[in-house]
């Protein structure tokens, strides 16, 4: 029997604007949860070298 071939696709999403402030990192971190919460394997780079917000957005508070 010939072995079944199994190829992992990758999906790149880019949120980019030439001005600050306008909610990119927001944007990322809500498209992030949602395809996480659909069982999808993803990885968040923030490359806003002046202001990263990613680590600020992913913190959570435990009660």
């Amino acid at each position: 029997m010939p072995e079944t071939l199994t190829v992992d696709r990758t999906a790149f999403v880019t949120f980019y604007s030439f001005k600050g402030g306008v909610g990119r990192s927001m944007a990322l971190i809500n498209v992030a949860g949602i395809f996480a919460g659909c069982g999808f394997k993803v990885m968040a780079l923030d490359m806003d070298l002046e202001a990263p917000g990613i680590s600020y957005l992913m913190r959570h508070e435990s009660k």
